[in-house]
């Protein structure tokens, strides 16, 4: 199998984009990777654009596509039975649609300890052991952050969850989330130049 060098990335926006990129970058052990980014501001354009932008992807040399669409209040069947209809002709051997439940706020969330400790916070946030079942898992932080500073936080999704993923805990994100899990070991299945 040929080692990777260039990945294409379908996502919601910019913050996402740089989380992806710093989590493959971490998955991997690779830091050279070339991550190359197809977005605009919000889900809804992933399914309306997403085949297009996958077509250029290619021809900017990509060899494998990553697909992330948050779930949000979307039924997960649906969304990817359509996500799947819609990138079946996209050409890509190596190809991935991820489905973060319900915001990739959720991955971040896996790991309650590392955002105690970046935004120092008095008391460790509490969360279920499985952070798919969090419903509105970016609020959540927020007023978490809040919450638990004396300092008065604020935590701002686009700045601080790149941030973020390069404090989490793999092990724990693995552990807590399935679509993380889904995630990291498709990365980590291939060889990266």
């Amino acid at each position: 199998m040929a080692r990777i060098h260039r990945i294409g990335i379908i996502c919601e926006d910019t913050s996402d984009f740089e989380s992806l990129q710093i989590l493959i970058k971490r998955i991997s052990g690779v830091q050279n990777i070339k991550c190359i980014r197809r977005s605009k501001d919000g889900c809804s354009h992933i399914i309306s654009k997403g085949p297009k932008w996958a077509h250029e992807l290619a021809l900017q040399g990509c060899q494998m596509l990553l697909v992330v669409h948050d779930l949000d209040r979307n039924a997960y069947t649906e969304l990817s039975d359509t996500l799947e209809h819609k990138f079946a002709t996209a050409p890509f051997r190596n190809k991935f649609i991820s489905i973060p439940m319900e915001e990739i706020e959720a991955w971040i969330l896996a790991d309650p300890q590392s955002i105690t400790d970046f935004f120092r916070l008095d008391r460790t946030l509490v969360v279920p052991k499985n952070t798919s079942t969090i419903s509105s898992p970016k609020e959540k932080i927020k007023l978490q952050v809040r919450r638990n500073s004396t300092r008065k936080a604020i935590y701002i999704n686009t700045k601080h969850n790149p941030q973020l993923v390069n404090l989490l805990s793999l092990d724990l994100a693995k552990a807590r989330s399935e679509s993380f899990k889904a995630f990291y070991n498709f990365i980590y299945s291939y060889s990266y130049a």
